[in-house]
């Protein structure tokens, strides 16, 4: 069985007081008329953050030490209608930027054992890598809040390793 990936950094990034709201599920965004472009209920609190795998998946290769080991990428997209809040500017903005409190977060290997993602309490899964691949960060061309905010859009590509658990159920 597959783990909860996904599911899983949703949790662990809302345990750690980021301040955003994290979705599972498209984001309401707007263009510059003021027509849904992605039109979602509730309209989202910003900054906003959408964790998901990216396609073709994760790959499995089974090992001689445990069951398998999956591997593949997981994207974290954060929406912020600033791009201070989005990258932080240390001359005008006093913390670091989300997209640097979550590369902080995710950077240290004693914060991946807290990505729970179940699997048989002898052997669960959990993740073995980590990897910052790739990172964008830009303004959304003709898109906007509800309120005609300007968004601002930062992509986190990261590739992630899971040991991987034979069920027992």
């Amino acid at each position: 069985m597959p783990a909860p990936i996904v599911a899983g950094v949703i949790d662990f990034l809302n345990s750690q007081a980021l301040g955003v709201n994290l979705w599972d599920g498209e984001v309401p965004r707007y263009d510059t008329t003021g027509q849904p472009v992605v039109d979602t209920m509730p309209e989202p609190q910003w900054p906003a953050v959408k964790v998901y795998m990216r396609e073709p998946g994760f790959h499995r290769d089974w090992t001689t030490e445990d069951p398998y080991y999956d591997y593949g990428q997981i994207l974290i997209q954060a929406w912020t209608t600033s791009r201070q809040a989005l990258e932080g500017d240390t001359k005008t903005y006093p913390q670091l930027g989300l997209l640097n409190r979550i590369e902080a977060i995710l950077a240290q290997a004693s914060n991946w054992q807290q990505i729970a993602m179940g699997g048989s309490p002898t052997n669960p899964y959990y993740v073995v890598l980590m990897q910052l691949l790739d990172w964008y960060s830009g303004q959304e061309e003709g898109v906007r809040t509800f309120d005609s905010q300007l968004l601002y859009r930062g992509d986190l590509i990261y590739e992630v390793g899971i040991h991987g658990a034979m069920s027992t159920y």
